[in-house]
């Protein structure tokens, strides 16, 4: 709003100041000169203006978009519930409120999101069971957990293991030091990533991560 403003003065001290131009006893060359001059900085400030906005309604659209495949999995009052929690975020904080709504709704039955502390190696089996239940898979499912296993290394065997049933795991890099991510279909996990990165939202494929590579080269030795 306060761009449209700044661009309303504009106009309006442009067009004061063509008229003291013409009022004047310039040359009728520096009087063209000045018009152009004036003409040009409307012009660059429409453009910006205009710019901006095309950019700011892209974001809210992308963002709509994103919110929506996203929490597809809830039900339709938690849909609700959850769209007004991020509804007015802005740019900046539009992935610390998305962060929150899913921590809020971490005990709902259809909970995709998955967060672990980096040390949490007997709740990794746990929460992705609950997750997969969310998407009624009925595979017999368990990692093979072991003194040296760490959450790396049970993420990317879960990895393997949802490949089989069509999902995947998609590592969700906040910044912090959980392990934070989703379990998603495999079919529109590329949308998924594809809507996040328009966003600035670093959600990238297990395998494609750093650590899981470091994980797979021990694995191999």
């Amino acid at each position: 709003m306060k761009k449209y403003l700044i661009l309303i003065v504009l106009f309006i001290i442009s067009a004061k100041a063509l008229e003291a131009v013409f009022s004047s006893d310039y040359h009728f060359i520096v009087k063209a000169l000045l018009c152009l001059a004036f003409a040009a900085l409307i012009f660059v400030a429409s453009l910006a203006l205009y710019l901006h906005a095309r950019t700011a309604i892209n974001y809210t659209l992308n963002k709509a978009k994103f919110v929506e495949l996203i929490i597809g999995n809830y039900s339709l009052k938690e849909q609700v519930e959850f769209k007004r929690g991020v509804a007015e975020s802005s740019a900046e904080n539009f992935q610390i409120d998305l962060i929150n709504r899913f921590i809020e709704f971490s005990e709902s039955s259809n909970n995709v999101y998955f967060r672990l502390d980096w040390q949490a190696v007997d709740e990794v089996e746990a929460q992705a069971a609950a997750i997969l239940k969310a998407y009624h898979v009925t595979a017999d499912f368990s990692l093979s957990v072991k003194d040296d296993s760490s959450v790396e290394m049970l993420i990317l065997e879960l990895q393997h293991w949802l490949d089989l049933q069509g999902y995947c795991y998609l590592d969700w890099d906040q910044g912090s030091d959980e392990y934070c991510g989703l379990i998603w279909r495999r079919a529109e996990a590329d949308c998924l990533m594809a809507l996040a990165g328009k966003l600035d939202i670093k959600i990238t494929h297990c395998l494609k991560t750093a650590w899981a590579k470091e994980a797979q080269q021990a694995d191999d030795v």
